[in-house]
């Protein structure tokens, strides 16, 4: 007799959506605060706000480019810090319910599922750094 492996399932479970929505819903917060502070401002612990485009006008961008890293990895720093102090808490149960509810929508499939959630994660994510932005030092 052959060995026959078992289909693939493309059905997603709630606990799987619920799941992927708290996760990605915390680790869009990252970039959407680098990005932030690309186009607006973002509060940098112990440094002040940061603007790149205002560090870029001030520094030229030979020495902003290789200062960047350091600035990306202040403002993850940030984001971390914040995380822990309670936001992510607050994230990861707007997140989880978002990913519930996109599988009470009747989305079970997984590519469905993951794009619903990742598009709800982005949007949260952006609420956040555009709340601690508006939150800064100034």
């Amino acid at each position: 007799m052959m060995d026959r492996e078992a289909p693939i399932p493309t059905q997603s479970s709630p606990l799987l959506s619920v799941l992927l929505g708290v996760l990605f819903s915390i680790g869009a917060t990252f970039p959407a605060a680098i990005l932030t502070a690309c186009f607006y401002r973002f509060p940098v612990i112990m440094s002040g706000d940061v603007s790149i485009p205002e560090f870029i006008g001030t520094k030229g961008l030979g020495e902003s480019l290789r200062l960047l890293p350091g600035i990306m990895l202040g403002i993850s720093l940030t984001v971390f810090i914040l995380g822990i102090r309670g936001w992510y808490v607050i994230l990861a149960l707007v997140g989880g319910i978002g990913g519930w509810l996109i599988h009470r929508s009747g989305t079970t499939n997984y590519r469905g599922v993951v794009r619903k959630n990742l598009f709800i994660a982005i949007v949260l994510g952006f609420v956040f750094a555009l709340v601690s932005a508006s939150m800064g030092t100034r």
